[in-house]
């Protein structure tokens, strides 16, 4: 189902969907971000972050200098109460102060022009709520060209890993003193 884009608005235009980050993405004032208002960014912008909010598998963008942020539905509960939706047109150094030190060189090094990364089951504690949580997630930062072939920004596919992490080290756990147990006797 897609939304009635008559009136003709860029983000009409460019972000159909019925899902929330389509609707808070249409929504935004862009224009009092270093982006500009929608109509000035690049098609490469608009394209990504169109496909991103079409996307049913979580994907976070962190694009420009600034690394204004973008994110959709399925990356939403990674977020928390605390910066949901608040991220939304952040900037991404500020957003993620506590865990720049972990992902921070990694994502400049793209901008500046690196390769594309991946991590599998990699515990990334973040800050949801009150609490600091440990959480585990399998990973990609991409380039993403804009027009001019440079890098205008990261895209980030993920999926939190935490329950089967922990489930199989419990499980390790379980059978390592069960072993112990077996050869005690």
């Amino acid at each position: 189902m897609t939304r009635d884009v008559s009136s003709g608005a860029p983000g009409d235009i460019f972000f159909r969907g019925v899902g929330e980050m389509a609707t808070l993405t249409r929504e935004y004032d862009w224009a009092a971000t270093p982006l500009g208002p929608i109509d000035t960014w690049s098609a490469s912008l608009r394209t990504t972050v169109a496909t991103l909010l079409a996307s049913r598998h979580a994907m976070f963008l962190w694009w420009g200098p600034d690394l204004i942020q973008f994110y959709n539905d399925g990356y939403r509960p990674s977020l928390g109460p605390d910066r949901h939706p608040s991220a939304l047109g952040g900037r991404g150094r500020e957003c993620w102060a506590e865990i720049w030190p972990i992902i921070g060189a990694e994502v400049e090094s793209i901008m500046t022009g690196g390769e594309a990364t991946w991590h599998e089951d990699h515990l990334v504690p973040i800050t949801r709520g009150d609490r600091v949580e440990d959480v585990y997630w399998s990973y990609s930062y991409s380039p993403v060209r804009d027009d001019d072939g440079s890098v205008g920004g990261v895209l980030v596919t993920v999926q939190e890993t935490t329950r089967r992490v922990v489930a199989e080290r419990r499980a390790r756990l379980l059978q390592a003193l069960a072993t112990a147990l077996l050869t005690a006797r």
